[in-house]
């Protein structure tokens, strides 16, 4: 028993990385903010032969990562203004193979937080307040771990943004339209915002959870 009792609370110091990276990944690449932000740093509106705004680009991307549309085509933003200009297929599975990665990423994480909640209502009722601490303690250092293998690796290890679309089969190539939307900076700046949404995340979540499991005091100042 005390070995199943170790192992499901291991796993769960384990869930709440997993869990603040995968919500930060959903909010970040689904949310048009990161997008708008960095079209309007860069001036898309000029350096671009698209005949559209960042912000319609930027609601286009996000409108299709949270299913508001099913396909990603440039005839929802203007059937008129479409001209030659379209999404070409290899483009739209890169975006279809983003989106069902980001749908997985939800769907594990809504099982992680209920598993993350039962072993919470448990520790509450079953055990020592400093034992779930130390427990807490370590996800912080997972976490901490984790960050600096992300960021070591996509800041100095592989300094290669595009990496990630290349491990989904797709090379950038000039004559398509994501050549004119994806920079080296925004996918930069998704990285960098992701890590930060979720260590927000992660310390909101572990703020609560120490003081949920505050040690009680025994003697009281008179």
């Amino acid at each position: 028993m005390k070995i199943i009792k170790t192992v499901v609370l291991i796993f769960f110091s384990i869930c709440l990385p997993f869990v603040a990276f995968m919500v930060s990944a959903n909010l970040v690449v689904r949310m048009p903010d990161v997008y708008q932000y960095e079209f309007k740093a860069s001036n898309f509106d000029e350096n671009t032969e698209l005949p559209y705004s960042n912000n319609e680009i930027s609601n286009l991307i996000s409108d299709f990562m949270i299913w508001n549309n099913d396909n990603l085509s440039l005839h929802s933003i203007s059937e008129e203004q479409i001209g030659e200009y379209e999404f070409s297929k290899k483009e739209v599975r890169l975006a279809e193979k983003i989106r069902r990665v980001l749908d997985i990423e939800a769907f594990f994480s809504v099982i992680l937080v209920v598993y993350s909640i039962i072993v919470l209502i448990y520790g509450r009722k079953k055990l020592h307040d400093k034992e779930m601490r130390k427990y807490i303690n370590g996800s912080l250092k997972i976490y901490l771990g984790f960050m600096i293998l992300y960021f070591g690796f996509f800041f100095f290890i592989n300094k290669n943004p595009f990496v990630l679309l290349t491990s989904f089969d797709y090379q950038m190539n000039e004559h398509e339209i994501l050549y004119q939307i994806v920079s080296k900076t925004l996918l930069l700046r998704i990285y960098i915002v992701i890590g930060i949404v979720a260590t927000i995340i992660m310390g909101v979540c572990s703020y609560i959870l120490m003081k949920l499991f505050k040690p009680k005091r025994v003697f009281t100042r008179s």
